[in-house]
């Protein structure tokens, strides 16, 4: 199976599928009704969708993440008033954050941009987390969950590749504030050196995602890491990107097609479960 999916399906299929998705979450978890608010107002074509949709899809966000200490849905509202804008957020901010989820370094560092004044607590904050997860395939797993177990291989690639783009659409936190923090002649700072290697650290033995790791990497460099270290861990970079490539890779020439598809869900439901990092790394069968 390698044709394109016929013209109806595109149409009809998909978006009555998508409506029917969101619905369904709707219904559930909070994660789940957020995911459902992001599908509404996500157009997954890159094409803004009416201004007063995106309004309401953002103060019901922000509703959900006043009302829940999940951490995710939080930084989707975040991440979603961003998108438009919306640096107040309807009463949501960075602090509901990092008071839901300490140890996220990323938490932390969305604070340190919206609260310029508290740039030294932020600082003192990732110093002191435990990881780095900015999240960057969360979506689109829990949506491919929810697809009934019949869905067509032409309607399960064509939701998935919306939900991805959903989650492309939306921004994700500022480093700025940190990297103005650890520039690079932060190594004659004995003090600011020691804080910018433990966030490095943290970012680059525990980064979630690949995303995390590779800006822990840019914080190594500020902080001074020996040639052999930053070595060793570009090496380690560059071998989970080129797993996550042949991972998460399809023909592009033949998006639908059946080894596609699996390829893709393989991905979406490895990472959903352990994380992009932690799936990349059991893929390739070794630890750190």
């Amino acid at each position: 199976m390698t044709h394109a999916p016929p013209r109806a399906v595109v149409e009809d299929g998909l978006d009555a599928l998508w409506e029917a998705l969101r619905l369904q979450l709707r219904s559930a978890g909070p994660r789940e009704q957020a995911i459902a608010w992001l599908m509404q107002g996500g157009s997954g074509s890159g094409v803004p969708g009416p201004a007063a949709e995106h309004w309401i899809v953002e103060r019901r966000l922000a509703a959900t993440a006043l009302d829940t200490t999940d951490p995710v849905v939080i930084q989707w509202a975040l991440r979603s008033c961003r998108r438009a804008g919306n640096v107040a957020c309807w009463g949501v901010s960075a602090r509901h954050w990092v008071h839901a989820e300490p140890g996220n370094v990323v938490a932390w560092a969305w604070l340190a941009q919206d609260e310029p004044g508290s740039l030294a607590e932020a600082i003192h904050g990732m110093t002191l987390a435990q990881y780095s997860d900015l999240r960057t395939d969360v979506i689109a797993p829990r949506i491919e969950a929810a697809l009934p177990p019949g869905t067509s291989p032409h309607l399960r690639m064509s939701v998935l590749m919306r939900a991805q783009q959903v989650e492309a659409e939306m921004p994700y936190a500022e480093f700025k504030a940190l990297f103005a923090h650890c520039h690079p002649e932060v190594k004659a700072d004995a003090n600011r050196r020691q804080q910018c290697d433990a966030i490095a650290r943290v970012m680059t033995g525990n980064g979630r995602d690949l995303l995390s790791m590779m800006l822990g990497r840019r914080m190594a460099e500020r902080a001074g890491w020996p040639a052999p270290r930053l070595a060793q861990l570009n090496d380690d970079i560059r071998s989970l990107q080129m797993l996550a490539s042949a991972e998460s890779s399809f023909n592009p020439a033949q998006p639908y097609s059946c080894a596609s598809v699996d390829s893709t869900q393989r991905w979406l439901r490895g990472v959903g479960a352990l994380g992009e990092v932690a799936w990349l790394r059991q893929r390739r069968g070794s630890g750190p």
